[in-house]
């Protein structure tokens, strides 16, 4: 049984928690930091002990960032494109969730597990800097109807 799985319950709770009291680029920004900072370990090989911890540790945070990430994209675009472009992001999101798994599966059984965590470091470090160069933030914001 891979213990990762529940990883994602304590992540639900850390963006609950953090979400509001923070806003939304801080907390995504941390959580991005943490899930970075969490597989760094991964780039060689460790005991199961260490791995299982830091796998649930990033994944918990990388889950985490993409609650955070739905609630922050409707609130970032008007009501009159709102549905086009939370649309739009997450067809984007759900592609690389379903193309991320099978690029990994590839590299971890051809033994490059050093290649697939960089490669999971690399887009954290830029889904991570996205984040920074986002325009504005959210939190206590109104929703706006119309593209100013």
């Amino acid at each position: 049984m891979s213990y990762t799985l529940i990883s994602e319950l304590p992540g639900l709770g850390l963006a609950a928690i953090i979400l509001d009291k923070l806003g939304r680029k801080i907390s995504m920004e941390i959580m991005f930091l943490a899930g970075f900072v969490l597989l760094l370990p991964l780039v060689v090989h460790q005991n199961d002990i260490l791995t299982t911890t830091s796998l649930f540790g990033a994944r918990m945070f990388i889950s985490a960032s993409f609650i955070v990430a739905c609630i922050y994209a409707p609130e970032a675009y008007p009501t009159n494109i709102r549905a086009t472009g939370v649309g739009i992001a997450t067809a984007v999101g759900r592609t690389g969730g379903i193309v991320c798994p099978l690029v990994a599966v590839g590299l971890v059984s051809s033994c490059n597990q050093t290649l697939a965590v960089m490669l999971f470091e690399a887009m954290i470090l830029v889904s991570g800097l996205c984040v920074v160069l986002l325009p504005l933030e959210t939190k206590g914001r109104e929703l706006t109807d119309e593209v100013e």
